[in-house]
């Protein structure tokens, strides 16, 4: 669990969100490693032999990095099986699982890395200066960087990467999405000045569609099939809000305002889900085939006030979010769980849970114990 004086210093920077705007928005986003994320030389191919190799621990999870068919996973909650610790994992941020593998960015030590889904363990696939957000799909990555937007192949990410846009200003890009085909970012920009892009990789992105601009801290990107969805952070002062766009084409859909820190967000073809990440925090929705929502639904009412809630994802019809300051992963069946009906704990015990991403049958996760680990569970 969190220790208390640190527990006390999260609340402390949220209370302080109205004398501190700006700054107390990018020390939160810090906190939690920013949402869903080069330069340098990595080795692409090389394997490390002191991180802890996927399957290696745990309690009974053989098989490969994606599969956790054979991982127990009580009522109580599972035991987390860790994937990287140590040199491996020195500041765990972001984390993206695709059918090509698990892949996060360490922010501490400037580095993309990932465990390949016929690979053995955790390999450093590119140098990246600071990245905290990341994105798979269709043997691609697209991960942030100090200076902007970058994208590489899989496997040889070093010998294939490329800068996709420039950032408005230092790390100001903290979230990523990407199909394959077309890359969506929010660029948080510096206080009021914020956008929303889109941009085709069969042209290299050499023409960005603007979605929107003018954004308080946009953040926390999702795709569906028609839409994408992003919230607007705003400064604490119940001005963050959700909207959606559609994939392809221009207009914007506003859908909730007058929010507290909106971090993470997800969504369905009939609702939208999104978190509000202070100590007394909560995961709310809205049927955004509706409109403009004016009374937002909490989706886990037995669970109580919820610790820094930041992330969110959406898989094998149930909802998942972590809560920070208390080191939970849970979830509830969609649309949320009934007045009565109790959150599945997933994960407990942990130290600052940053990131989440959902496979086929694993949680992923990355956390600060022990400096820094990547794990796993068993849905």
């Amino acid at each position: 669990m969190m220790k208390p004086v640190a527990l006390a210093a999260v609340a402390g920077v949220v209370a302080g969100c109205g004398l501190a705007l700006a700054a107390c928005i990018l020390d939160l986003s810090d906190l939690s490693g920013g949402t869903r994320d080069g330069g340098g030389v990595g080795g692409s191919t090389m394997t490390s032999a002191t991180g802890t190799m996927a399957g290696s621990s745990g309690s009974g999870c053989p098989g490969a990095v994606l599969d956790c068919s054979g991982c127990p996973c009580p009522a109580g909650g599972c035991d987390a099986v860790p994937l990287a610790t140590g040199s491996d994992a020195g500041g765990p941020r972001g984390i993206a699982a695709s059918s090509d593998g698990v892949f996060w960015a360490d922010k501490a030590e400037g580095r993309i890395m990932g465990i390949l889904a016929q690979g053995s363990g955790p390999q450093l696939l590119t140098k990246a200066m600071s990245p905290t957000t990341l994105a798979a799909a269709s043997g691609r990555l697209v991960f942030n960087a100090q200076d902007g937007l970058w994208t590489c192949l899989l496997p040889s990410c070093d010998a294939t990467k490329s800068q996709l846009a420039a950032s408005i200003a230092p790390g100001s890009i903290q979230s990523v999405a990407h199909d394959g085909q077309l890359v969506y970012w929010a660029d948080r920009g510096n206080n009021g000045d914020g956008k929303v892009w889109r941009c085709d990789l069969a042209n290299d992105c050499a023409s960005p569609a603007l979605i929107a601009d003018q954004q308080l801290y946009p953040q926390g990107l999702f795709l569906t099939t028609a839409s994408v969805f992003w919230i607007v952070q705003g400064n604490g002062q119940a001005n963050g809000s959700v909207h959606k766009s559609p994939r392809t084409g221009p207009g914007q859909t506003d859908i909730a305002a007058a929010l507290v820190l909106p971090t993470g967000v997800a969504a369905d073809d009939t609702y939208v889900y999104w978190t509000e990440a202070t100590v007394s925090g909560t995961v709310l929705r809205c049927d955004h085939t509706l409109g403009y929502c004016m009374t937002p639904t909490s989706i886990a009412l037995k669970a109580g006030a919820l610790g820094l809630p930041l992330d969110l994802a959406i898989a094998g019809g149930r909802i998942y979010w972590n809560e920070s300051s208390k080191g939970t992963i849970s979830s509830c069946p969609l649309p949320g769980c009934g007045a009565t009906e109790e959150p599945r704990v997933h994960a407990s015990g942990r130290q600052g849970v940053h990131r989440i991403a959902i496979g086929s049958s694993c949680v992923f996760w990355t956390d600060d114990v022990n400096g820094g680990t990547v794990d796993k569970v068993g849905r």
